[in-house]
């Protein structure tokens, strides 16, 4: 035969046993929030990166340069002209060289940008930067292919 005398003591233990448990729960998801929420997000070097690729996969084809007479970057390459208007915060430059002087030079965006790439000194507050050449055939002829890609956007709390 079972003795049910003390059944309300074990209860009296189990409660506060939960309650404990389920504040450790509550405390854990806390600590996961502030922690996931508090990483910075800085992806100023894989946007400029990005930027710079894009273009400069638009226009060599095939290792051939695209017909560069009434070139127009955003429609060509389907890059957002208005993220790149003044004061913005992305910048890019197409230098197109040949054999002798230069043959095009394209640029869009805020140009200061390139600028504080070239003063960067582990500084953080500037932009950051991405250079990518190629050299494709133009009428024949070899010509440098050199497209800086600029970027400032600094993200914030993720």
């Amino acid at each position: 035969m079972l003795n049910l005398k003390n059944r309300r003591a074990s209860e009296k233990y189990i409660f506060p046993t939960l309650v404990i448990v389920w504040g450790m729960i509550v405390v854990a998801i806390v600590i996961g929030v502030v922690i996931i929420f508090s990483a910075d997000g800085d992806f100023r070097e894989q946007e400029a990166d990005s930027l710079a690729s894009k273009i400069l996969d638009c226009i060599i084809n095939h290792g051939e340069l695209v017909e560069m007479r009434g070139f127009d970057v955003f429609n060509k390459c389907h890059v957002d002209g208005g993220f790149l208007g003044s004061g913005t915060n992305f910048y890019f430059l197409v230098e197109i060289k040949g054999s002798g002087d230069y043959v095009k030079k394209l640029e869009g965006g805020y140009p200061d940008l390139l600028m504080q790439c070239q003063i960067r000194n582990k500084e953080e507050q500037f932009a950051q930067c991405s250079e990518r050449g190629s050299v494709a055939l133009s009428n024949g002829e070899p010509v440098k292919v050199r497209v800086y890609g600029a970027s400032n956007q600094v993200g914030g709390l993720l």
